[in-house]
């Protein structure tokens, strides 16, 4: 129960962060997002970072600093390009075809039992995904081919974040399942390593934030209260719900963003219709029988 619960607050804590987001996106460069939401959730948890075991625990941290450079660093630069393109409902419900992505790979690489209702209630979860898809595809014909475009990238972008996400979850599920540090650390460590991933890849970036800084070029009010949030809740939350169940349980059960989001639809310019309560209500029910 403490592994569905942590899921489904993580799962809230994405949602209200991603429309938090999706504010700041259409003013600055995705990685100069990441990069200024990871430094800050780094100070935050440099207490945690301080009191580790390096040397004791080192062959786990470097495979968490890989996790949070593909989980963190890379998938949610992509996420924050997806958000900006097609907003943060459906960049939610795209992220809903991690069930089934998760699910394989962890009967595949830890070699996690898999029942008949979690594949089940995966692919309910997919089907909703299938459902939005079909709904952006129509509207291509509809819009000019620069916006068409703008829409195809961003699909393509919240599905990279999707594996990259999937990837960072196996990896930090396979410390977690040893039991030498506790969720709180494994998050602080993969943060970090999402921190100075995105040093060491963006140079030219970090410089710009920094000018942006000094300038007071951010909204920090809303950018501390989507960092809170988003990343050091979000992923402690996620790391409790990794320890407590398999992955492809926890995603299925993290997936339910795209239910949530639909508070925020009006509010960002996107229209509800039938399809879309279908899609929210199908990965509802795909959770609800994963879970039975």
């Amino acid at each position: 129960m403490i592994g569905i619960l942590s899921a489904l607050g993580a799962s809230i804590a994405w949602t209200i962060s991603s429309s938090l987001w999706k504010q700041l996106t259409n003013k600055k460069h995705s990685i100069q997002l990441n990069t200024l939401k990871n430094t800050i959730a780094t100070l935050l948890f440099l207490p945690i970072i301080f009191q580790l075991s390096w040397l004791k625990e080192f062959y786990s941290i470097s495979i968490l600093f890989i996790s949070g450079s593909v989980g963190i660093a890379i998938g949610d630069t992509l996420y924050f390009s997806a958000l900006r393109r097609i907003g943060t409902r459906k960049t939610l419900t795209m992220e809903a075809t991690a069930p089934i992505l998760a699910s394989l790979l962890g009967a595949i690489f830890l070699e996690e039992t898999i029942s008949f209702r979690t594949w089940i209630g995966a692919i309910m979860v997919a089907i909703s995904v299938v459902l939005i898809a079909q709904k952006n595809i129509s509207e291509f014909t509809h819009i000019s081919d620069a916006k068409s475009n703008i829409n195809r990238s961003g699909i393509l972008f919240a599905f990279g974040s999707i594996v990259c996400g999937v990837i960072g979850a196996l990896i930090s599920r396979s410390v977690l399942s040893q039991g030498s540090l506790m969720p709180l650390e494994t998050s602080a460590v993969r943060i970090l390593g999402a921190f100075l991933t995105l040093l060491f890849i963006s140079p030219s970036i970090n410089k710009l934030v920094l000018q942006d800084v000094k300038k007071t070029n951010f909204n920090f009010t809303l950018i501390i209260l989507a960092t809170l949030l988003g990343t050091n809740l979000g992923i402690l939350l996620q790391q409790i719900a990794f320890q407590k169940l398999p992955v492809g349980l926890a995603v299925t059960c993290l997936s339910t963003s795209p239910v949530m989001a639909m508070f925020f639809a009006k509010r960002e310019g996107d229209h509800i219709v039938r399809k879309d309560l279908l899609a929210c209500l199908l990965s509802v029910l795909g959770v609800a029988v994963a879970f039975a």
